[in-house]
């Protein structure tokens, strides 16, 4: 089962990483 685009990915935490040294808040819908 896919985990939602909305939702950081726990299997992928350097995406969630990734996403706030854009300066962006991973846990929102972008």
């Amino acid at each position: 089962r896919k985990a939602p685009r909305t939702a950081p990915d726990p299997e992928r935490p350097e995406e969630l990483w990734k996403a706030l040294d854009r300066g962006e808040d991973p846990t929102r819908e972008a």
